[in-house]
């Protein structure tokens, strides 16, 4: 899959929001896009065609997905709960108001007559599946899913757009996508059951993974091979994972949770730059070096065979303070960070209010993270680069960089030097951090700083269609001295794509999931992926479940409730 790479390069600014303050921002923004789509249907009476042929299908999708095989039925109790008296001769036109799959809807035919039948459809569905209590909240979350893909309710505009033609076939398929996952899953019936009780998914760490599984990661999530019931967890923050919050979006731990279906999307390679000497060591004899003691003598030895009068380096003597250029005996040597970008399936508040989602978060063992020599090493077991970018002396970590069966010593990313004249007090000297990034390394961070969210806004939408080389003009603009010009940022597609035209931009991740929708076979097509991924849940979900329910039996049996089979 090496030659399936798509480069690109984009910058935003830091923003300094906690995940807390993001999320209580999303939540008040959120409340009052709802509560405003409401005012624009009862001050409003007409319409738009396209945007009742969304409404009628947006209907027939809410009843599709909570009650499967059962759709007429409840469009019926539906229709009837919304007109009343005049329900008889309206079940006579439903498909006026209710649209089911296959029902499509062609331009000319008669739809529903006014804004007001929305607001009386969403409010009777509500009253069906929440009650006569029904919270204002709740008929707001089934008014956003009956108006969503409308022009007049976004409630989230993307920063960037090439195009509406694209942002709508792009969430045409998704929500065609969502549809085949709740037709032939039971993802509904997953999510439902999930919110109720406390479970582990397992694998948990590192150690229960063997070196195949592990390396694996950098195509395919980490494995859910089982799950374990875990009530009576003593930690309330284990309870954010361990327990199913429909939530959307918003989501209380440090990544998305692993009891969400989840499909590794791509794979990013950032190319980073590290000051080296032209001074190294056999690579042999460094990955000998299992005591921090062993690599220390290795790196002094060498710097004393190269004439170096000191082992703690002066960096600054090998730099130009004008231009930053390497001077005589260093150089500026050039890898790949390499992270995952996943995309998720959730929902919003009740299992059948199905979305999907993306994230690109902070490093972790399960996102693979690696430091390559290139892009393509991502494929080749054993060729992740060790401790390139950090140095400290006095706690023992030295900084390598690899040169054919060599190491070159280098000066990493970050140094622990101790503060003057803190050296006499009692609890020892203090230290301070010195960062030594080039100019690249903050449009990196900037960029994996996105955590979950829809795939069609904000800075997800923005990284799903800018194309290639729109990213390289940007990276050229601003490329760093350091960085040779044939040196790109690339993302790889972990999904079947095979070429043909689509409505996104060319060479984005946008045109890929489309492409894949459209012309995949196979496993390998996105929508199935992340359909296996929501079997083994729920397979494993049946498992652990009949498994307790039989220890439950015991159990009862055990203290003289055995009441045998019902007649």
């Amino acid at each position: 899959m090496s030659e399936n790479i798509i480069d690109f390069l984009r910058r935003r600014s830091r923003d300094p929001e906690t995940i807390n303050e993001r999320v209580e921002k999303y939540q008040h923004q959120r409340l009052a896009d709802l509560s405003h789509l409401r005012t624009v249907l009862q001050e409003s009476t007409r319409m738009q065609w396209p945007d009742r042929a969304v409404i009628v299908r947006n209907l027939g999708r809410l009843i599709e997905r909570r009650y499967p095989g059962e759709q007429k039925v409840w469009a019926s109790k539906l229709i009837s709960k919304a007109f009343g008296n005049q329900a008889e001769s309206i079940l006579k036109k439903r498909s006026r108001y209710i649209r089911f799959e296959g029902e499509g809807a062609s331009e000319g035919d008669q739809l529903f007559a006014t804004r007001g039948q929305v607001l009386w459809l969403s409010d009777a569905w509500t009253t069906l599946i929440h009650g006569d209590t029904a919270t204002d909240e709740q008929k707001a979350q089934v008014l956003s899913a009956v108006c969503e893909g409308t022009s007049f309710f976004e409630p989230v505009r993307p920063r960037l757009m090439r195009g509406k033609d694209c942002l709508q076939e792009f969430r045409l398929r998704l929500a065609g996508m969502i549809d085949r996952i709740a037709r032939e899953t039971d993802i509904v019936g997953y999510f439902d059951e999930m919110r109720h009780h406390d479970v582990e998914t397992l694998p948990q760490s590192r150690t229960d993974l063997s070196k195949a599984e592990l390396f694996a990661l950098n195509e395919e999530c980490i494995p859910v091979q089982r799950f374990e019931h875990s009530a009576g967890e003593a930690f309330w923050s284990s309870k954010d994972y361990s327990r199913l919050r429909l939530e959307g979006y918003n989501f209380r731990t440090e990544e998305p949770p692993a009891l969400l279906p989840r499909a590794r999307l791509a794979r990013l390679y950032w190319p980073r730059t590290v000051l080296c000497l032209d001074v190294s060591a056999s690579a042999a004899e460094v990955r000998a070096a299992e005591l921090d003691v062993q690599e220390r003598q290795l790196r002094e030895r060498t710097l004393r065979e190269a004439g170096l009068n000191s082992t703690q380096v002066n960096w600054a003597e090998f730099l130009d303070p004008t231009t930053g250029r390497a001077l005589p005996g260093a150089s500026w040597r050039v890898f790949w960070q390499a992270r995952s970008i996943d995309l998720h399936l959730t929902a919003q508040d009740e299992p059948e209010a199905l979305a999907l989602g993306i994230s690109a978060l902070e490093p972790h063992w399960t996102h693979a993270t690696k430091d390559l020599v290139r892009p393509q090493d991502d494929t080749v077991i054993d060729a992740q680069i060790e401790n390139c970018t950090r140095s400290d002396e006095e706690e023992d970590l030295f900084a390598w960089f690899p040169d054919g069966d060599r190491m070159l010593v280098c000066r990493g990313f970050t140094e622990e030097r101790p503060e003057p004249g803190t050296e006499e007090g009692t609890s020892g000297p203090s230290y301070k951090t010195i960062r030594h990034e080039p100019d690249e390394c903050e449009m990196y961070e900037e960029l994996m700083y996105m955590h979950f969210g829809p795939l069609d806004a904000g800075p997800a939408w923005e990284l799903m269609t800018l194309p290639m080389q729109d990213w390289q003009s940007v990276f050229m603009a601003n490329r760093p001295w350091s960085t040779r010009p044939e040196v790109q940022p690339a993302l790889r597609p972990l999904f079947a794509a095979p070429a043909g035209w689509t409505p996104a931009p060319d060479d984005t991740l946008a045109s890929a999931i489309l492409r894949s929708l459209a012309y995949g076979e196979g496993e390998e097509r996105l929508d199935e992926k992340l359909m296996a991924a929501v079997n083994k849940r729920v397979r494993c979900l049946d498992e652990m479940r009949g498994q307790l329910e039989r220890n439950y039996e015991d159990a009862l049996a055990n203290n003289g409730y055995n009441l045998g089979k019902r007649s």
